[in-house]
């Protein structure tokens, strides 16, 4: 990401309990438990290079499997995604 669209827009290094910092052999359970969250966001309008027309957020964050495996996830948000939220929860109300 940082070749194509520079230096992050927003770093996100937040851990909500003191025992994840003393205990670092605990860090994949705070990030399963929400109790950790680490990643990056660059966001239209406040990146070095312009983003794709339409994209208003990509965001890079550490998601947690299990205490002891993880991965890197990417999300793109697009411009029209409220929208497209609405959408699909007036699909899941209709169903039931």
């Amino acid at each position: 990401m940082q070749i194509k669209y520079g230096i992050h827009s927003h770093k996100v290094d937040f851990i909500a309990r003191d025992v994840y910092r003393r205990n670092p052999e605990f860090w994949m359970m705070g990030l399963k438990e929400d109790s950790v969250m680490y990643g990056y966001d660059w966001t239209a309008g406040k990146t070095q290079q312009p983003m794709p027309k339409g994209l208003s957020n990509i965001e890079i964050v550490a998601t947690a499997l299990d205490s002891s495996s993880g991965l890197a996830a990417i999300h793109y948000n697009f411009d029209n995604r409220t929208e497209c939220m609405k959408e699909l929860n007036a699909q899941k109300s209709s169903a039931l």
